[in-house]
């Protein structure tokens, strides 16, 4: 918006300095891409909307002045169109103006900036979340482990000893056996069973 308005008033100040079509006709383009502008600026997403409308109005006052100094060079009164263009108060409706597009500027990268924390504040809260989520797992996998290990005792209690007495039972003399075996092996001992 900013380059099309400083070139819109340059192609209407060099038309009033030399009068040739050329400068008419790229007022005209500069223009219309400007209201086009001004109209694709509206949005609902940035809080600029009040900025919109002044910028709107002061832009219409800057082309009442500039059609009017075109007016003037068609009737052969370039003095009192050039005093119009360059005039104070064509000056101060372009301050007005570019003070209306440095707010819009300031309220976009307001909101820029707003949505960027918003965005990174999110991002934070999914990591952690994400932390809290692995470490639940983590906790969970132990329990799992823990529960697994406590259920084979279980088993291995079950198996081992005999469920109407409790006294060891067949299978239990058989590991016994098997690890007195390898003890009497690797020591080259004696071994004996009574029965």
């Amino acid at each position: 918006i900013r380059k099309v308005s400083g070139r819109t008033t340059m192609s209407a100040r060099v038309n009033i300095l030399n009068n040739k079509p050329y400068w008419l006709e790229r007022y005209r383009q500069h223009s219309q891409l400007l209201d086009q502008a001004l109209a694709n600026a509206k949005s609902n997403d940035v809080p600029i909307d009040g900025l919109l409308l002044k910028l709107q109005a002061a832009n219409q006052s800057l082309i009442a002045i500039e059609e009017s100094a075109f007016k003037l060079i068609d009737e052969g009164k370039k003095q009192q169109a050039t005093n119009l263009l360059f005039g104070d108060e064509y000056t101060t409706k372009k301050l007005v103006y570019t003070h209306n597009i440095e707010g819009i500027v300031e309220q976009t990268s307001i909101f820029e900036q707003n949505l960027a924390d918003e965005y990174q504040s999110r991002e934070r809260l999914l990591f952690v979340l994400f932390i809290w989520v692995t470490i639940a797992f983590l906790i969970l996998i132990a329990v799992t482990y823990i529960a697994k290990r406590i259920k084979n005792k279980q088993i291995e209690q079950l198996i081992l000893h005999d469920s109407l007495t409790s006294l060891l039972n067949r299978r239990s003399f058989d590991v016994a056996l098997f690890h007195e075996f390898r003890r009497y092996k690797r020591e080259n001992r004696k071994i004996a069973i009574a029965i």
